[in-house]
């Protein structure tokens, strides 16, 4: 059943593909660079290398196929606009590549998947 929603927000998410989605995270991140003066004090800096990370939880959709496999490029139907929160030049492009997936079984609940990743804003794609 569809919520009904009152005022200006966003609410809910979507199903990606064989999982039903409890929840969904994003970090971001930046490598920091200060300088310091002779008394320590930092006086200078830069920001480099936006990123950001993500994870997924839920339950194994049957009727669905989740191909999350560690080390491939996914397409995140839950994804952000990563133009909203990352700056350093970021404007498009980028790749979501999966770094983790842990399956959970038990006896009395459904299989439960968890996915996380990472979003690099630069990182062309490339082929195998």
């Amino acid at each position: 059943m569809a919520a009904i929603v009152y005022g200006d927000i966003n609410f809910g998410m979507a199903a990606e593909a064989g999982l039903y989605v409890e929840s969904v995270d994003f970090d971001t991140s930046v490598d920091t660079v200060f300088i310091g003066d002779e008394q320590g004090a930092d006086v200078a800096g830069a920001t480099f290398n936006p990123s950001a990370s993500f994870s997924i939880t839920g339950f194994t959709d049957t009727s669905g196929t989740m191909t999350a496999k560690t080390g491939e490029a996914i397409v995140l139907a839950n994804a952000i606009d990563w133009t909203d929160v990352l700056a350093n030049g970021y404007t498009s492009g980028g790749q979501t590549i999966i770094t983790g997936v842990k399956v959970g079984l038990n006896h009395k609940n459904a299989e439960s998947k968890d996915v996380s990743g990472m979003f690099k804003p630069f990182l062309g794609a490339t082929a195998p």
